[in-house]
């Protein structure tokens, strides 16, 4: 059983023609800051898709921008679909290509060693940049530590080139941050 698309009602919904394929998506690229023109790419599948952009962004020394930007813009068609079907809400495509003006945010939760919520927070932030929004994150979460009374961390992140870093100069960093905020 085929599933139509339910904006365009034009071809089956599948990841790439939601992403990519559908009028509503190509617009939404196009007015995007990347203004890709979707119809004029062939791929073969969505990850083939996603392989060719992020090859071209390293080459042109822009991977930070380009893969937040595909990966929100990705998302945020997503939820406009999910919000279309659930809501019936009927998104224009600047709503969605703004979305990313408005929802910047950090996250941190704190849970014990049995894995007992014990603190979160959520932070604005205004960057695009996603290794800052994680490194951002991980010294606010840090720093709830800190006001929690916690002098034992570990640090969870899905961003390896950020654990990766703070891994580096953790012991350090937490020290700094502490010392900080305790003198």
């Amino acid at each position: 059983m085929e599933a139509d698309c339910p904006r365009c009602q034009q071809e089956e919904e599948t990841t790439m023609h939601l992403i990519l394929q559908c009028p509503f998506a190509k617009a939404v690229w196009f007015a995007s800051s990347v203004s890709l023109h979707s119809d004029i790419m062939i791929h073969e599948s969505f990850v083939d898709w996603l392989e060719q952009w992020f090859f071209k962004s390293k080459q042109m020394n822009d991977f930070d921008k380009i893969d937040s930007i595909v990966a929100f813009i990705s998302w945020e068609l997503w939820k406009s679909r999910n919000s279309f079907i659930f809501k019936n809400n009927k998104e224009f495509t600047q709503q969605v290509v703004d979305a990313r003006k408005h929802r910047s945010s950090i996250n941190a939760v704190i849970r014990d060693d049995a894995g007992n919520f014990i603190a979160g927070s959520i932070y604005s932030d205004n960057s695009t940049n996603m290794l800052q929004l994680e490194a951002r994150a991980i010294k606010n979460g840090m720093l709830l530590a800190i006001k929690t009374g916690i002098d034992r961390l570990v640090i969870e992140s899905d961003s390896v080139e950020t654990y990766l870093s703070f891994n580096q100069y953790s012991s350090s960093f937490y020290g700094q941050l502490w010392a900080k905020n305790h003198c």
